[in-house]
């Protein structure tokens, strides 16, 4: 064999799947697909490969479908559908908003599982409300968003940081107050440009 990369074809994919815990119960193909039904735990999905791109594929008849390149991967989709009882981490990240003194606040549930990712919503939801935080909904990215005053942020991150156990992002890029904002200021801004007068 060579030191170049061979594609996996599916019959690679399923025996390396095997080898991981995982049955295959039968194997069938039609026009359209190659499939592989599978057993992980108690855990039925399919695993399918598009036989025109020949693209990858795993279906969970709840969860939805799952594209995946390498064995690797689809085992890390396994392993977060099997972890559907612990928690799943949600990250939170802070952007410019359309307001100077506001940030945009990006709460993002990392899980495969809507259902999950619906629970952790609505409970982050309820610790928020006292911070006077009102949640957006949540998005098919799995994001929720709210606008918070610049002012609150320092106040939420401890929050987030301390008692949810979240990971904090700040990616605003607007210079904050008595800042100086040659340090930050974005290249598209020329130096003399007059700043917005509210």
């Amino acid at each position: 064999m060579g030191a170049t990369q061979t594609k996996q074809t599916f019959d690679d994919i399923v025996s390396q799947l095997k080898r991981s815990n995982i049955t295959v119960i039968n194997r069938h193909g039609d026009r359209r697909y190659r499939y592989a039904v599978m057993k992980k735990d108690d855990m039925l999905f399919v695993v399918r490969q598009f036989i025109k791109t020949e693209k990858f594929s795993l279906r969970h008849s709840e969860r939805g479908i799952f594209y995946f390149n390498t064995v690797p991967e689809a085992l890390d989709i396994l392993d977060s559908l099997t972890k559907s009882n612990k928690k799943c981490q949600i990250d939170a990240t802070v952007w410019d908003a359309e307001r100077m003194e506001e940030r945009e606040l990006r709460f993002t549930f990392n899980t495969y599982d809507l259902q999950m990712a619906a629970k952790e919503y609505e409970s982050l939801k309820t610790k928020l409300a006292p911070l006077g935080v009102s949640l957006g909904n949540l998005t098919q990215k799995l994001q929720a968003i709210t606008v918070i005053p610049q002012t609150s942020i320092d106040r939420i991150k401890t929050m987030t940081i301390t008692e949810f156990g979240m990971k904090w992002h700040d990616y605003s890029k607007k210079p904050q107050r008595y800042m100086s904002a040659s340090t930050f200021a974005p290249s598209y801004l020329h130096p003399h440009a007059h700043p917005h007068t509210h």
